[in-house]
């Protein structure tokens, strides 16, 4: 019974989270594909730095979500067709940074095959969050450090 539940739970939670309009992709190595025909476009490379879990508005048509963080901190965006693009790249939620992050960026493309690189800006980290990590480490590293080990024998 335990089985059957869960599966309907996961199925439940699978569909609505796959029946928003975003398209979703994961961060390990994300590219999407702006159209399907391949002639007369150039390719879009967007480095993400320190970005994780964000969204992608392109020409206020196309979103895209993606999970996790890219492995070598870049998206790319193919085929896209020669003309002016408007690319808004966001964060609806702040943590670990000091505030929302929210980067429009306006482009030109020829469509002759060039390959457009488009650096964002870095976030800003939450200097009180980097604090109380480093306390919290800190204070974990001299705990372990100071218990007595039980099970060994010192000998001076």
């Amino acid at each position: 019974m335990k089985k059957i539940l869960l599966s309907i739970l996961f199925i439940a939670l699978f569909t609505i989270s796959n029946s928003s309009s975003a398209q979703t992709v994961l961060g390990l190595f994300p590219q999407v594909h702006y159209q399907d025909n391949s002639e007369n476009t150039s390719t879009v490379k967007l480095k993400t730095n320190r970005l994780r879990n964000f969204q992608i508005v392109m020409d206020d048509s196309i979103e895209i979500r993606v999970l996790r963080k890219p492995i070598f901190r870049e998206f790319t965006i193919k085929n896209v067709p020669a003309g002016n693009h408007t690319f808004i790249v966001k964060r609806n939620y702040k943590y670990p940074f000091k505030e929302k992050y929210n980067y429009a960026i306006s482009l030109q493309s020829t469509g002759n095959g060039e390959k457009i690189l488009v650096k964002l800006p870095k976030p800003k980290y939450n200097n009180f969050i980097n604090t109380t990590r480093g306390l919290a480490i800190g204070g974990f590293a001299v705990l372990w450090a100071l218990l007595p080990n039980s099970g060994s024998k010192r000998q001076w």
